[in-house]
């Protein structure tokens, strides 16, 4: 597993979808994951070491796993499955609640991505990346070898392309395009 943190919460205005970029301890490499604007909030929220007014739906998931003896010991986002992430939250007796009689397993729990990155914002933990999902949906941060090479390859494309490269499907002839609205009829 590769342990990653929240760089950054990005809203965009002009689609209304947030994103939530995940990233490694060298910021290498980075992870988008697509959250609701719930979640969002909940994740800035938590970076920001602000409370609202009001306990948020992942604040009272965290006060009922602590009221019955547990406390989240790890976040995963262990799959990717035609671009939907999937994750876990795993629980664990707390030490405060634990006696020796105490036999209770790790209790793991399916979780949307977003909720439990959110849950791992309010407790300050890494969230713990599959290796297969990174190689599935990673891109580098300045990755500058790979912008040159696609630079290059782009530059070697303007420099050989031809208008006749361009061609409309089925369609033979000339394309007739309008005329500008100062340009006169007679020529």
């Amino acid at each position: 597993m590769i342990e990653m943190h929240v760089d950054t919460v990005v809203f965009d205005r002009k689609s209304g979808e947030t994103v939530v970029v995940l990233s490694d301890q060298e910021r290498k490499i980075a992870l988008p994951v697509w959250v609701g604007i719930t979640e969002a909030k909940a994740i800035s929220l938590a970076l920001n070491n602000t409370s609202s007014k009001r306990p948020l739906t992942h604040d009272l998931l965290l006060s009922v796993i602590s009221q019955t003896g547990y406390k989240v010991s790890e976040v995963v986002v262990n799959e990717l499955e035609s671009n939907v992430f999937k994750a876990q939250i795993t629980l664990t007796p707390a030490a405060q609640n634990q006696s020796p009689n105490d036999f209770r397993a790790p209790v793991k729990l399916d979780s949307r991505p977003s909720d439990a990155i959110a849950i791992a914002a309010l407790l300050g933990l890494g969230v713990q990346v599959s290796p297969d999902v990174l190689a599935k949906a990673n891109f580098l941060i300045g990755g500058q070898k790979e912008k040159e090479i696609q630079s290059e390859d782009f530059k070697n494309f303007v420099q050989s392309v031809k208008a006749s490269d361009f061609k409309l499907p089925g369609f033979q002839g000339l394309i007739e395009l309008p005329k500008d609205e100062g340009e006169s009829e007679a020529k």
